[in-house]
């Protein structure tokens, strides 16, 4: 397990998927601050909390699709390289899943909390200062993390890079559309757990929402890990 996570730091500098989906981070919390209207600027301070309260579960969900991509390339970009397949040559299938799910569950939390600074930075430049509460910076911390997980988990189900890439924000993303249609049952898919857990408008307590979330992420990562130690590279 030791060298196993020692291969996966030395290879942080090297990591694109990183970068890249990091950028894409800073870029969408940026983006806030054209869904806030010129006319909000200078607003009182119940008007600036409310706007950030409003726009909170906008940039938890855009984060948590990107820390999913990131999570799912983590792992198939390197399984279609034959990369995990060498690797298996030296240390055993569980010590490299379970390397890959630290660093991705550590990344997904950095990158959730990235994601709402920038957004709550974006805010403040636009309609003025307003305290970032606590809650809020503990569940996009918390996530990043579950969506880079469940990113990870369905890649190993999968297998194959391209398809995972679409496969897994389509598996988050969809969840905007059905709240359209039916917000009940959207609050109960993957995304719509966390989101619930955000917009204290749910049916859903943020206590319900945190099990739900959790239980998802358990079933598919435990499905995960029983393919990803019996599938042939």
């Amino acid at each position: 397990m030791l060298r196993a996570l020692r291969v996966e730091t030395q290879r942080i500098a090297s990591d694109v998927a990183l970068l890249g989906c990091t950028v894409l981070v800073v870029l969408l919390g940026a983006s806030m601050f054209f869904a806030i209207p010129v006319s909000s600027a200078g607003a009182p301070l119940p008007v600036r909390e409310l706007a950030l309260a409003a726009l909170a579960p906008v940039s938890v969900g855009n984060v948590a699709v990107i820390c999913g991509i990131y999570g799912a390339f983590r792992y198939t970009s390197e399984l279609d390289r034959g990369i995990v397949a060498q690797q298996t040559v030296q240390s055993r299938r569980l010590p490299i899943l379970l390397s890959r799910a630290v660093f991705v569950l550590s990344f997904g939390c950095l990158m959730g909390l990235l994601g709402v600074v920038v957004s709550w930075a974006t805010i403040c430049i636009s309609i003025g200062p307003v305290a970032l509460p606590a809650n809020m910076i503990g569940w996009a911390a918390f996530s990043g993390a579950l969506t880079s997980f469940w990113g990870l988990s369905l890649g190993v189900l999968i297998g194959r890079h391209l398809v995972s890439l679409f496969a897994v924000p389509l598996s988050l993303a969809f969840t905007i559309p059905l709240s359209q249609w039916n917000e009940g049952l959207a609050s109960l898919t993957p995304l719509g757990t966390q989101l619930a857990a955000v917009d204290g408008s749910s049916w859903l307590s943020p206590g319900g929402a945190l099990w739900l979330a959790l239980c998802w992420v358990v079933a598919f990562g435990s499905a995960a890990l029983v393919v990803g130690l019996r599938r042939d590279l």
